[in-house]
């Protein structure tokens, strides 16, 4: 983490590091990976009642394996090592905002 933070960041940059479930002496490297797309496939939006009768919608994740591209923090991770990534505040989809642009009056 020391060697991280000596590098100094501008204000926006947001690292993302992950520990391996290891112990100390079986943690592999820091390694830079990228962002990979995960093990979610989809999601899963349930309507429920509650015990007062009242709606509301419960939300949760299929997960299976995926396959995570080259230079991934996952495979980064389940092979023991540390594992960084520098992430973006702004998550959104460029190429489907584009299509949207078009698609959706002003």
């Amino acid at each position: 983490m020391r060697r991280l933070l000596a590098i100094g960041w501008d204000v926006a940059t947001c690292l993302n590091v992950n520990f391996p479930d290891l112990s100390p002496e079986d943690v592999g490297p820091l390694t830079l990976a990228r962002q990979g797309p995960g093990l979610i496939q989809g999601l899963q939006v349930e309507t429920r009642t509650d015990p007062r009768a009242l709606t509301y919608h419960w939300i949760s994740f299929r997960r299976g394996p995926r396959d995570q591209g080259p230079e991934s923090d996952v495979e980064a991770l389940q092979a023991g090592n540390i594992v960084v990534t520098p992430l973006r505040y702004d998550r959104t989809d460029e190429e489907a905002y584009a299509i949207l642009a078009k698609a959706l009056p002003r």
